[in-house]
């Protein structure tokens, strides 16, 4: 039983760690989307506001810049696929803790199915995008 226990602890820790980064991929996808979508606001805003003495064709070019370089950034990194990774990581070491625990389910079978699974979650993680390629870790 004393096995079931730390398993189940370590199951528990990355369990923790998956919500982690699951919630913070999700919100920096979520506020460089935001960010972009206020820079257009202000820009536009700058763009037409031609009487304050503080607008000048440099800040609106520079304002005018942010969305696009926010969404390449994110299209480069890939945040949200990253959320939901972690996301698809730790639904399946619940599962796993829910095997352990209610079904009954041998400590053995759940450690193989545990390496099995970050096997293939790392054979899932989302590669950079189209400036970067893949490299194969092996």
């Amino acid at each position: 039983m004393a096995q079931a226990g730390s398993l189940l602890a370590e199951m528990g820790a990355q369990m923790r760690h998956e919500q982690f980064w699951a919630m913070f991929n999700y919100t920096l996808a979520l506020g460089l989307f935001s960010i972009a979508i206020v820079a257009s606001v202000l820009a536009h805003n700058c763009w037409c506001d031609r009487r304050s003495p503080q607008t000048f064709w440099g800040w609106i070019a520079i304002l005018a810049l942010i969305p696009a370089l926010t969404l390449i950034v994110d299209g480069v990194f890939k945040w949200e696929a990253k959320a939901n990774w972690h996301w698809k990581k730790e639904r399946e070491i619940k599962s796993l803790i829910r095997q352990l625990r209610d079904q009954g389910a041998r400590p053995s079978d759940i450690s193989i199915q545990l390496s099995k699974l970050d096997e293939t979650m790392d054979s899932e993680w989302p590669s950079l995008g189209r400036t970067f390629t893949k490299v194969d870790a092996k």
